[in-house]
């Protein structure tokens, strides 16, 4: 068979291509770190790297999860030992108003800073956390308790505008866990709070306060010594209980995290086996190539004919 000039120049010129195009790959790996580039490289590797890469993804997320509902339990935390506060310095106004030789300023200064603790608890109820009320339920926009005077200054009723729903985070998958605790559990208001229109506290802990300010102006003694008393430890039991089960979320709510950080070590450690590059093998292949490459095209300057210009220089 007669094999033509043009032919060996194109066969010359097909295999250099064909040379400086698995050095370009090669080169494209090591510059990115990349085993897998593209689906071709791989199939069943790529296939693997694409799953991995959505579960890191997923992972990342609910570890994202895990953390805000963290954060929002450590907000909630803080504002309940605030609520206990006010609930332990309330007991010691009632029983120091509870004596019947008190004098009228005396019961009126006790009254007054009673009813600066029954304010102070509305703003520990309209805690915030990241710019949303902590107490609202799901109605996290807005402040959840707002308080109203009566014609001698003092605060005479506390409505109530958020609801008793729970906020719930997924942390896996079909995982699901309530995060919030609504004011309407904390407060125990009584209404039952829904997504309706504002309840005016009429029961609870802060109608329990209120009572107790008025007995402390009115002197009843009796009242502040027995049921006032014993109202304000069962509010404090309410509250101490609500804080335990908060701490208890928070517990579990810190092995869910910790779970979450060491399965995603684990996602990010098989996605690299499976995709990233063995850096000191391709260095060796990519030496390799070029050595070919330089072999092809020494051999390629020797096999083609002199041109008629050779022989004229």
């Amino acid at each position: 068979m007669r094999i033509s000039s043009r032919q060996i120049v194109d066969n010359v010129l097909i295999n250099l291509h064909r040379n400086y195009a698995r050095l370009d790959r090669l080169q494209t790996r090591l510059s990115s770190g990349k085993r897998v580039m593209l689906p071709s490289d791989d199939p069943a590797g790529a296939a693997t790297a694409t799953r991995l890469r959505a579960f890191v993804l997923d992972n990342e997320q609910y570890l994202k999860n895990a953390q805000a509902a963290l954060g929002w339990l450590t907000a909630t935390d803080s504002a309940l030992q605030d609520v206990v506060s006010v609930l332990h310095r309330a007991r010691e106004l009632t029983i120091n108003a509870a004596r019947g030789d008190l004098p009228g300023d005396a019961r009126e200064a006790l009254a007054s800073e009673f009813d600066q603790l029954i304010r102070h608890l509305v703003q520990v109820a309209n805690t915030t956390h990241g710019g949303r009320y902590i107490f609202g339920g799901t109605q996290t926009e807005q402040a959840p308790y707002v308080s109203t005077d009566d014609v001698d200054g003092y605060v005479d009723t506390v409505t109530f505008y958020g609801n008793d729903q729970e906020m719930i985070y997924e942390i896996g998958p079909g995982v699901r866990q309530a995060v919030s605790v609504s004011g309407a559990t904390v407060f125990d208001h009584g209404s039952g709070g829904g997504s309706g229109p504002p309840v005016t506290v009429a029961t609870g802990l802060f109608s329990t306060l209120i009572t107790i300010r008025q007995h402390i102006s009115d002197g009843e003694v009796d009242q502040l010594s027995g049921q006032d008393l014993a109202d304000l430890d069962q509010a404090l039991d309410h509250v101490l209980r609500t804080l335990s089960r908060v701490g208890a979320r928070q517990n579990g709510f810190e092995l869910v995290a910790e779970r979450l950080q060491s399965q995603e070590v684990n996602l990010k450690d098989l996605l690299s086996k499976t995709e990233d590059l063995d850096v000191a093998e391709a260095i060796v292949e990519l030496k390799m190539q070029e050595n070919v490459y330089r072999l092809a095209l020494a051999s390629g300057a020797r096999i083609i004919q002199p041109t008629l210009l050779d022989f004229l220089r």
